[in-house]
Formats: structure tokens, sequence, C-alpha cells
């Protein structure tokens, strides 16, 4: 009858009992958290029941069970993984389509998050991809319209520039975070970076190379509310990346 399961600090820890993920459980919410030698889940398909999954600084983890993606009947729909840098892929197939939240945050081995993971996401509003800088692929093959808010940070091997994102084409999105570096993007004028109209929030980040902001595209943004810049090369020159990614009041919230 277990339904919150919350392992935290447990230093040598490896793997769950097999079993625990089974599908006849009715567990709905699993965080694994600061636990460094855990490597594995066991094997299995996810709980139908599941709608919260957290792992937070496992350090040797590897990869995701792979029952993430292959139970039809699973209803997750928050997804939260960060401080696991040394996860290097996420199994290939379909998050569920009730997925709503995903962040992904410091996974600095992550190599790529395949795009048809999140094709049939329809009803994902939080997108977080932050500090996976080995992260290649191209992330237009994530956005969904009915997306809210959108932060891309420190993915420095970002396949394509910001402008080939087709961000125009968020009508729901309404909070953006975007921070470099992106040495493509100069400006907002003409193709450069094209937004949609539905922004209240938009916030840049060591952009260095951005020499203007001047153009229709943010002229358009009539529901804009708050505009930010963090872009001081200087300051963020002696400065880990970890300390260079989103204020930490920003991400409590987005958490």
């Amino acid at each position: 009858m277990l339904r919150p399961l919350g392992v935290r600090n447990c230093r040598v820890l490896e793997t769950l009992p097999d079993g625990m993920m089974m599908n006849s459980c009715i567990l709905e919410y699993v965080e694994i958290k600061e636990c460094p030698y855990f490597i594995e889940f066991p094997k299995g398909e996810l709980p139908a029941t599941l709608k919260k999954l957290a792992i937070e600084d496992c350090w040797r983890l590897e990869s995701l069970l792979e029952g993430i993606d292959s139970n039809n009947t699973c209803r997750l729909e928050w997804l939260h993984v960060w401080g696991c840098p040394s996860l290097k892929s996420i199994p290939r197939g379909y998050f569920p389509s009730t997925l709503e939240i995903l962040s992904i945050w410091d996974c600095e081995q992550l190599e790529s998050i395949p795009g048809n993971l999140l094709q049939n996401l329809t009803s994902l509003r939080l997108l977080n991809i932050c500090n996976c800088p080995d992260v290649v692929s191209s992330p237009e093959a994530f956005l969904n319209p009915n997306l809210k808010e959108l932060c891309i940070s420190d993915c420095e091997n970002m396949r394509w520039p910001p402008s080939g994102w087709g961000l125009d084409t968020l009508t729901s999105l309404g909070e953006l975070f975007i921070q470099g570096p992106f040495r493509d993007l100069l400006s907002f004028s003409g193709s450069h970076l094209l937004l949609p109209t539905s922004l209240t929030t938009l916030r840049l980040g060591n952009l260095r190379n951005l020499k203007s902001i001047a153009s229709t595209s943010v002229q358009s943004l009539i529901s804009l509310k708050n505009l930010e810049f963090h872009i001081c090369n200087t300051c963020n020159q002696g400065m880990s990346r970890s300390k260079r990614e989103v204020p930490q009041g920003q991400r409590k919230r987005l958490a």
C-alpha cells in the first residue's frame, strides 16, 4: 500500500530491491536524493500509478530506468533529474503523454535527448534543460505548442542556434530563459530570433556575441512584463558553470 517513497542521503546504496517498481504496487511519488553510489533502478516497468519521479545528486547513475518509456499505462506527470554527472543516456522510445514537467539539470555527460521521446507530449507545460554541456540534441524536436515555461541554459553543444528552434510557434509560452553561449545569436532582428507574442517574462544570459535587441521582434511582445539580461563576461569568466545558472530563487521556483 506504499504511495510515497523517499530515499535520501544513503551513502552506500547502489540500487533498490527487485520488484519495488512492479506494476502491481500503487506508488505515486518516488524520490532518490543524495545517494552517490546509486547505480541503477531495478528491472521492470513503472507502476501505472506513479505520477512523480525525482532523482537528485546520484553521481554514479548512468541511465534512467527503461520502463519509463515502454509502459503504455504509465501516467507519469513530473520527471526531475538533477545532479547526475555520470548519466550518459535516456532510453529511446516515448515519454508518457501525461508528462507535464520535465527538468534535467547538471548532467554533464548526457550526450543526447532523443527528440522522438517528446513528440507526443501534448501535456508538457514546463521544460528545463540546464548545464548539460555535452547534449547535442536540437531542441526544436522537444517543443510543443502547449509549453508555458522553457529554460535552456549552459548547453554548449546544442546543435542549432535559438533562431532555428521555432520559438515563435509556441503560442502558449509565457516564460523563456536562454543562457548561452550561443555564438551565432547576434541580435533579435530578421531571422536571428523570432519570439512568441505570448511572452510575459524573458530572461537572457551569457550571450557573448549579442549586439542588439532593437527590432520589431521585441517590440511585438505586447504581453511582456519582465525583461532581464545577465550578460557579464568579465564576471562569468571566473565562475564555475554551476554558479552561472538560473539565479537560485528562479531555480527553486522552477523545481
